[in-house]
């Protein structure tokens, strides 16, 4: 997602009360949660329909942050709690932003999260928002003695945030994405493919050729809940080969992300909330990409893919560049690949500052004496690789 809302005056700046407040129940946080979200830019990921289908699923009853202006809610966020133990002895409680803090259910890898914020406010909210949680009492009646906080797949610019204010954090993991300009492409002319690179564009059209010498191309997209979970069991069946030979396992090995995504396409709106799409060779299915929509941003999420030995066969490359220029024909602004490093993603769209997951952390003897335990691990592994090195140079 775009910082738009963040190009906007912080009207806020100073006057924004803070507050934790027990969990409402379900249906009272939708209403609060909507009413907020018409006026933010938030991302699917925070909407209602994915959060809201989250809470059902999980059954969590999470602590609600709340910032208001002037009485009005402008700042919502969702905060689990849960101990964890690292390297065998160090215990911590940490909090954990919209998610649960169980690999098992945080498995549906929420992206460009956050605090859903008014739409008129800026970045001094987001870093309000975190001091005021660091500077909590150790006995706060809802949160208790906690000592970190995990903010996974936010936007890089939190970071930034973070380090502006001088709070203490620890960086877990740093993410790239990358996105297709759909509005830019429209305005130098309309051809996806004229926007890559010689080689990408060669390798796509040498495979279109390669497939249409067998059989027609045809891009279908689901129209009705039905029809997307036919959709989806073609993708898990193209998906799961596929990587459990890489990894041992495929995103449909984890019942709570099929869960997940079952309801979410009952609850949701087919080619408004979200789209399947499905190519065919023929009668034979190549490949399958199922997207999240949020007004005129297209997000990937999964896709399911029929590789061949042949490697100039490049049954994604294909996929994504017809799914591609149906979007052109449609308003959709952005075409976001989501979090990955994966060289397919650079190739097909434009490198973005990706992705973070991080903890900010109190002030902790424990967690001081790690970062000392990191920090001569580090000094050791770099003297390890000097020392290799030049024991190489010298023979």
């Amino acid at each position: 997602m775009t910082e738009v809302g963040y190009a906007a005056d912080d009207v806020g700046c100073g006057v924004v009360d803070f507050a934790l407040e027990p969990f409402p129940g379900v249906t009272s946080l939708a209403a609060l949660w909507r009413e907020l979200e018409r006026r933010s830019d938030c991302s699917f990921f925070l909407s209602w329909k994915w959060i809201g289908t989250w809470l059902e699923l999980t059954k969590i009853q999470p602590v609600v942050f709340v910032g208001r202006h002037a009485g009005q809610v402008v700042c919502l966020g969702l905060l689990a709690s849960l101990s964890r133990t690292r390297h065998g002895v160090l215990r911590s409680h940490g909090l954990y932003l919209n998610e649960t803090g169980d690999p098992e259910q945080d498995i549906i890898a929420i992206e460009h999260n956050g605090f859903v914020v008014d739409a008129r406010f800026g970045p001094t909210v987001i870093g309000d928002a975190l001091e005021y949680l660091l500077q909590l009492d150790d006995r706060h009646p809802l949160l208790g003695n906690w000592d970190e906080l995990r903010l996974g797949g936010v936007p890089a610019y939190y970071e930034k945030i973070a380090d502006q204010r001088g709070l203490r954090r620890h960086t877990i993991n740093r993410r790239g994405t990358a996105v297709v300009d759909l509005d830019a492409i429209r305005a130098g002319g309309g051809d996806y493919l004229a926007s890559l690179s010689a080689n990408t564009r060669y390798q796509i059209r040498r495979s279109m050729r390669l497939y249409e010498a067998r059989a027609p191309l045809n891009l279908a997209w689901a129209q009705s809940a039905q029809e997307a979970h036919t959709f989806l069991d073609g993708l898990k069946q193209l998906h799961q080969p596929y990587w459990e030979a890489r990894k041992g396992k495929g995103a449909f090995s984890y019942p709570f992300l099929v869960d997940f995504h079952a309801r979410l396409v009952d609850q949701c709106t087919v080619n408004q909330d979200y789209e399947l799409a499905r190519v065919r060779c023929g009668d034979q299915d190549i490949g399958y990409i199922y997207n999240l929509i949020r007004g005129r941003w297209v997000g990937f999420y999964l896709g399911g893919f029929r590789f061949e030995e042949d490697n100039k066969m490049k049954p994604g490359m294909v996929c994504f560049a017809m799914c591609l220029e149906h979007h052109l024909g449609r308003k959709t602004s952005a075409f976001d690949f989501l979090a990955g490093d994966q060289r397919y993603k650079t190739n097909l769209a434009t490198p973005q500052p990706g992705l973070v997951w991080f903890d900010l952390q109190k002030s902790r003897m424990k967690l001081r004496l790690e970062d000392l335990a990191r920090d001569a691990r580090s000094i050791m592994r770099r003297t390890a690789s000097i020392e290799s090195g030049s024991g190489k140079a010298g023979k």
